[in-house]
């Protein structure tokens, strides 16, 4: 019943269902459909608003090449499902890191996309299946997190998308690509992983640059590891942007 409060966009023979609080940008060019549904923002050429990303990303992928389309994917980052539909099926990926969770799979040869299974389960009344049930049942599983691994879902025929492939949807078939790495890395030099060190840290002081101006009340969250510190000091050029927090998640934590 929750559903029927969400808003619904119509695009061709698909339906896009959303929390109202959810953003979501569309592109439409000779009846395909672009769009990106979360935020996103590019710290290599310093553009944050998904309407600029979109438009982009449409010139990008209507040029037919499929490294520069591609390539420019690979510069994105942020929360987001990016999504393209035409005539012929549709393509599903999410953000670099797999930060948005997406959820695929063909139910009564209908295709369901979703961020999070439990609205499958809801959606389409279905129950977890059995080798998941004893997989969670099991007693050392709560020591290995609340994920299932790989890509597993609680549901039969139903699996998470993994980050740097592409769901390609059509004639009722799902086929999944890697777009990333397309080819192996080589194995570099000392000099060259510093340079790489380097890049990685200018790439999230500039996110930073843009997560504030795209925010402008940003937090952040101060849990004493190094992902935190790491992102605090990436952040001394614009401290006063910022506002700051920590918390405890357990008793254990509440020395630090």
């Amino acid at each position: 019943s929750y559903i029927n409060n969400w808003k619904e966009i119509k695009i061709l023979n698909y339906s896009i269902i959303l929390h109202p609080k959810q953003h979501i940008q569309i592109i439409e060019k000779d009846n395909i459909y672009i769009f990106i549904i979360g935020h996103a923002y590019n710290p290599f050429s310093y553009e944050y608003k998904e309407e600029k990303l979109v438009e982009k990303i449409s010139n990008y992928y209507f040029t037919e090449d499929y490294l520069d389309f591609y390539d420019y994917i690979n510069q994105l980052t942020g929360i987001f499902c990016l999504g393209i539909i035409g005539k012929n099926g549709i393509k599903i990926l999410n953000d670099a890191s797999g930060m948005q969770t997406v959820f695929y799979g063909i139910y009564d040869n209908n295709l369901y996309v979703s961020s999070h299974t439990q609205l499958l389960g809801d959606f389409l009344q279905i129950e977890i299946n059995e080798y998941v049930k004893r997989l969670i049942s099991y007693k050392f599983y709560h020591h290995f997190g609340k994920f299932l691994p790989g890509d597993l879902t609680p549901y039969t025929n139903f699996y998470r998308l993994v980050p740097n492939f592409v769901m390609e949807y059509s004639n009722n078939k799902i086929l999944l690509k890697r777009f990333y790495p397309v080819k192996n890395i080589p194995i570099i030099s000392e000099s060259i992983y510093k340079k790489t060190v380097e890049e990685c840290k200018n790439i999230l002081a500039d996110s930073m640059s843009l997560i504030h101006l795209k925010w402008p009340r940003a937090a952040l969250s101060l849990t004493g590891g190094v992902d935190s510190k790491t992102t605090l000091a990436c952040s001394v050029n614009i401290y006063d942007k910022y506002q700051y927090f920590s918390y405890i998640s357990n008793k254990e934590e509440r020395v630090d």
